[in-house]
């Protein structure tokens, strides 16, 4: 049962669409990070600007609409860890480096999986945003278990995570965020400016609704989710999902 503070972040009419994305596309196990960005958007998660391609025309053409510098990753859900296994090149400034970019992930991966060629473009985020991570899994025993923590790089090194299950209130919400160590940081320190924490929970929110209206969904790891200075929101960077 949701609670009724949930409500204002709840689009009901997103199961729909989301249950069509997922059977058109035949979807299990991790899906690729496109399909992903199309259900985090649906479900009114904010993203930083994106597109895909599967080829040099379209690689082109998708870059001149975004603009440089840009990000380029493997959109391919069998490579589930990009950055590790080098499915991620960062700060691409034209369309030269875009190219041999573009080479680069193809002949990494043409042997081993099969969509080596789709891959996704994004906006090069400027500044320094806080890196925070969202995640949400289903037990069969406990139900659905939402995750707030440190994210980025440092998530499996640091584990500095809070956890609650669904689903959950604004005063939970509040909690998690309270919690971790790094919420200092969050709020501010030594002249740092504070950080959108209200945005912050209002995704909290939105994932453990999402996962009380979406069974079939097993897992979901929203990281990073970028923190910006407070009033200027959070985006979601990279996710994976597991159908």
């Amino acid at each position: 049962m949701i609670k009724e503070e949930e409500e204002n972040y709840v689009n009901f009419e997103f199961k729909k669409e989301i249950k069509e994305i997922l059977k058109n596309n035949n979807l299990k196990g991790f899906i690729d990070l496109d399909l992903c960005f199309k259900i985090l958007e649906t479900a009114g998660f904010p993203l930083i600007e994106w597109d895909t391609a599967q080829n040099e025309e379209e690689l082109f053409v998708k870059a001149k609409k975004l603009g440089f510098p840009l990000v380029l990753k493997i959109a391919s859900g069998e490579v589930v860890h990009k950055m590790d296994q080098g499915g991620v090149i960062l700060d691409i400034k034209n369309e030269e480096e875009l190219l041999k970019s573009y080479e680069k992930i193809k002949k990494r991966f043409r042997n081993k999986v099969k969509n080596y060629k789709k891959v996704v473009l994004q906006r090069m985020v400027k500044g320094n945003p806080k890196e925070v991570i969202l995640g949400m899994k289903k037990d069969e025993k406990f139900g659905n278990l939402i995750v707030f923590g440190l994210g980025g790089i440092f998530v499996e090194i640091f584990r500095d995570v809070s956890f609650r299950l669904a689903p959950i209130s604004i005063e939970e919400a509040e909690e998690m965020i309270r919690e971790i160590k790094f919420y200092p940081f969050l709020k501010g320190v030594r002249g740092e400016k504070p950080c959108d924490i209200e945005a912050i929970k209002e995704n909290i929110l939105r994932l453990s609704s999402f996962s009380l209206f979406m069974n079939e969904i097993k897992e979901m790891d929203i990281n990073p989710l970028f923190v910006f200075e407070k009033g200027k929101g959070v985006r979601v960077v990279d996710a994976r999902i597991l159908h």
